[in-house]
């Protein structure tokens, strides 16, 4: 995720990184789904406040983005959601699917997926993002796992993936957001 970060600000887009409190404490074990949905509460009021008037779009890479995702769906606001590996299905249950808050989100959305990700089947997600009332982009990392790492016999490092990824993350939020003020209307 720090290479995005640097990507993207180099292009002109504030991101915010942080970690949730069992990260920030060395934990291995993910907070209760509610510490998780506070923290990000937190991280969201802040960076409105920062932004004033310029568009705030939330998201993040598997859990982080499912967390972003269900936040919007109880009506956080945001102009967009990008969700990077999102995680569908929870690691070795594969029939259990996590969308059903999706269609409560009510912002564009942006997913980019691998697709070889175990966590993600993109024949139980192509349904989901059929069925959602908002703009959605479907991007895929071909042959990308979870991490979007790809086997070494496509000769594609993982810089490469990820400016991939920065790229198309970069020109969704352009074109979702429109213009910036400081480049007027043209």
């Amino acid at each position: 995720m720090r290479f995005i970060h640097e990507i993207m600000e180099n292009q002109g887009i504030m991101t915010v990184r942080f970690d949730f409190p069992y990260r920030a404490a060395g934990r291995r074990r993910p907070d209760p789904p509610a510490v998780l949905a506070a923290a990000w509460r937190g991280v969201l009021t802040r960076v409105r406040a920062e932004a004033g008037a310029a568009p705030v779009f939330a998201g993040g890479r598997s859990m982080g983005g499912r967390i972003a995702s269900m936040l919007l769906a109880e009506g956080e606001p945001a102009a967009g959601l990008v969700l990077l590996a999102y995680p569908l299905q929870p690691a070795g249950r594969p029939a259990i699917v996590r969308a059903a808050h999706l269609p409560r989100v009510h912002c564009p959305i942006l997913f980019v997926q691998g697709t070889r990700d175990p966590l993600c089947n993109l024949d139980l997600l192509r349904p989901v993002v059929q069925a959602l009332r908002v703009p959605v982009q479907l991007t895929l990392v071909e042959d990308g796992d979870h991490s979007f790492k790809v086997p070494r016999s496509r000769q594609r490092d993982e810089r490469a993936v990820w400016q991939e990824i920065a790229g198309t993350v970069a020109a969704w939020i352009g074109a979702t957001a429109g213009p910036r003020p400081e480049q007027g209307l043209r």
